[in-house]
């Protein structure tokens, strides 16, 4: 072979080789993110958001603008109430409440002196300037911590539905979802006395535990509620979850999750219960229900029109006179918006004043609005 035929040979072959190479890496490239999109496609929440994202990832998806970075010396710490624990939980990610949502911590402390009141934020951080915030941290018996979700959904079934992150799925009903969850897996393990950040304390609530409340359209919540640890009620609710969470629906595991397993309770029942007018307390299982007035004197189902008697000028005084309320709900999801100004003795403010007289004073020396 001539020295000009073994170049051609040489040559020939190492074009032969580039192709092949070229051909392999280039299929590479294609099938890669081919064979992630097909293992995605397995459940909609990793399409969006990856398979078993770690903790820094799902936290800063349900709290994109969190600063916790910034100050890794303030953060809070995981605490579990305790059976004797009045608990709320914030699930927006906000590191500071409304002054609404502080009037409700405060009016619920101010009732119950000798119990705990526990805050639990999926802010890492509290915002220590915030004038309501300042309030609060200075009642004695208030503490906040953070709603650590690892720990709380450490045990099965809700271990693998916290992971795949289907509560994620629809991002503006993600913290209601998880405010859900998160309440009845608390309840379970730990037990304790749940309450809404838009409820606002009338009086000490009733003694005795594993009671709820009635709720609109023959339903009951668990909204405000109160159980011992391991009531077989949170471990019915529980193990439903994972099967019948719709992330576009609101109240697939709250409310209506609640009521179905109460029926499976007590069948011969719980229909009278929530059909009649209740009185007083009623009995399923060893479950007390709780008449809906006890906790919702203003009509829910009455809408924009029965939610502006809380911001209606002078019937503050009439209605503290004449409610027989544990609470008064303020649904904050239908009225967060509408703005009260101060001065005119409405419901919501006569109500403040005398119930959390502390975020009222500090609310009024620096806006006149709440």
């Amino acid at each position: 072979m001539t020295i000009c035929a073994r170049i051609r040979y040489y040559t020939c072959h190492r074009l032969i080789a580039a192709v092949v190479i070229s051909c392999l890496v280039t299929t590479s490239v294609l099938l890669v993110p081919l064979v992630s999109l097909l293992s995605r496609s397995i459940d909609a929440s990793q399409v969006k958001y990856g398979y078993k994202l770690t903790y820094k990832t799902w936290l800063d998806h349900l709290c994109p603008r969190s600063q916790i970075r910034n100050a890794p010396a303030q953060q809070l710490k995981w605490e579990p109430p305790s059976a004797q624990t009045i608990f709320f939980m914030q699930t927006s990610c906000a590191n500071a409440l409304t002054a609404r949502e502080a009037c409700a911590v405060e009016s619920f402390a101010h009732h119950h002196p000798d119990r705990p009141i526990l805050l639990l934020m999926t802010s890492l951080t509290i915002n220590h300037t915030n004038p309501v915030m300042q309030t609060l941290l200075q009642l004695p018996n208030f503490r906040a911590a953070y709603l650590d979700l690892d720990v709380v959904f450490s045990e099965e079934p809700l271990r693998t539905w916290h992971r795949d992150k289907n509560w994620l799925f629809v991002e503006k009903r993600a913290g209601m979802a998880l405010s859900d969850a998160s309440r009845s897996e608390i309840l379970r393990r730990y037990g304790g006395t749940y309450t809404d950040l838009d409820a606002i304390a009338l009086r000490p609530l009733p003694n005795g535990t594993n009671w709820l409340a009635e709720f609109y359209g023959g339903r009951v919540t668990a909204a405000l509620s109160s159980f011992l640890p391991g009531h077989s009620l949170f471990q019915r609710v529980v193990d439903a979850i994972p099967r019948v969470f719709d992330p576009y629906a609101c109240c697939s595991i709250g409310p209506d999750l609640v009521t179905a397993e109460m029926r499976h309770l007590c069948p011969d029942t719980f229909s009278s219960i929530v059909t009649e007018d209740l009185q007083g307390p009623a009995v399923c299982s060893d479950i007390t229900v709780l008449p809906i007035s006890n906790f919702y004197p203003i009509n829910y189902e009455m809408g924009p029109r029965g939610f502006s008697q809380l911001l209606r000028s002078g019937t503050g005084q009439e209605f503290l006179k004449n409610t027989n309320a544990y609470s008064l709900h303020l649904f904050s999801s239908l009225t967060a918006r509408d703005v009260l100004y101060l001065g005119g003795g409405s419901i919501l403010e006569e109500v403040a004043k005398k119930y959390c007289p502390k975020v009222f004073k500090i609310q009024r020396s620096i806006s006149d609005v709440i």
